[in-house]
């Protein structure tokens, strides 16, 4: 009731709130109501809510289904590669 009141004060017609509606919704609530026509603020308000219950059952059971991340590996240590191509044996004498 309040929000009418201050609509009328305002001198805002149903159909600058409807518009004004449709604009700020939520991107998701806005392509969910893409192709409902209607001229009626209170039943676009309807039709927005009932979206919403839609749009927020859909995420639980995709969020449901998301599979579950794999645990992370721990890191393993290598050894550093050897660079020289010609390793000196203790057991063989260099002539």
């Amino acid at each position: 009731m309040e929000f009418q009141r201050f609509s009328a004060e305002l001198g805002y017609n149903n159909e600058t709130l409807l518009d004004d509606l449709q604009h700020k919704i939520n991107p998701d609530l806005q392509r969910a109501t893409l192709n409902e026509r209607t001229t009626d603020l209170n039943e676009f308000a309807d039709i927005c809510m009932r979206a919403d219950v839609r749009l927020t059952e859909l995420n639980a059971r995709s969020a449901a289904r998301a599979p579950i991340a794999p645990a992370a590996r721990p890191a393993v240590s290598t050894p550093p590669a050897r660079t020289s191509s010609h390793v000196a044996s203790p057991l063989v004498e260099e002539a």
